[in-house]
């Protein structure tokens, strides 16, 4: 870790996931499909021969989509730095 990055425990994304899980914690699945009857269908994808089902799990859609904003962060390289070529 360099010097003023924060651990990612400490940084604002990971602390709304952490508060996320504490509100929805107690939910069962039952509940979220009998609320949401598009859940099945819209928590879905499916692409090159991969179908991932997202609706078995207790969130909802504004967390799935966030889920990959921290790693993206955490990963992201310093400014000024260009990733390799490929």
């Amino acid at each position: 870790m360099t010097a003023g990055t924060k651990p990612l425990t400490k940084r604002p994304a990971w602390l709304a996931l952490e508060t996320h899980h504490e509100a929805i914690g107690g939910l069962h699945l039952r509940q979220l499909f009998a609320d949401d009857s598009t859940r099945g269908e819209r928590l879905t994808a499916d692409a090159a021969g991969i179908y991932l089902d997202y609706s078995k799990n207790r969130g909802e859609d504004q967390r799935l989509g966030g889920t990959r904003r921290p790693a993206r962060r955490a990963t992201r390289p310093a400014r000024g730095i260009n990733p390799p070529r490929r």
